[in-house]
C-alpha cells in the first residue's frame, strides 16, 4: 500500500518521545497561524469538556458557535478519539 504524505508525519510524529523535539518539529512544520488555530482547537475541546458551553467559548475566544459545534459533536461520538481523550479519561479520573 502506498504510503501518502499524511501518513509520513503520523508516523513520524508516532516516534518522536521527546517533548521537546515535538515541538521543534511542529514549530518548523507549521505556521504561527496554523499553530494557533491548532492551540484554539484544543482549548475549545477542554473547555468543551469541562462543561463550558458553546456561547461562552464562543464569547471568550471571539469565535463563531460553527468553530465549536464541530467539537461537541466529536465529544458526544463514543468513537471518536477526541471522546476518548477528553471524555473517557476524565470518567476514569472520577472512578479512581
Amino acid at each position: 500500500m502506498h504510503e501518502t504524505f499524511f501518513d509520513e508525519i503520523v508516523n513520524l510524529l508516532c516516534k518522536e518521545k521527546k517533548p521537546e523535539a515535538m515541538k521543534e518539529i511542529l514549530t518548523e512544520l507549521l505556521t504561527q497561524s496554523e499553530l494557533e488555530t491548532l492551540t484554539l482547537r484544543w482549548a475549545l475541546m477542554r473547555e468543551l469538556s469541562s462543561g463550558v458551553t458553546q456561547r461562552d467559548i464562543a464569547s471568550r475566544y471571539n469565535i463563531s458557535l460553527c468553530k465549536i459545534t464541530r467539537g461537541a459533536k466529536l465529544l458526544k461520538d463514543d468513537t471518536s478519539q477526541m471522546h476518548k481523550i477528553f471524555i473517557k479519561k476524565k470518567e476514569k479520573k472520577k472512578s479512581s
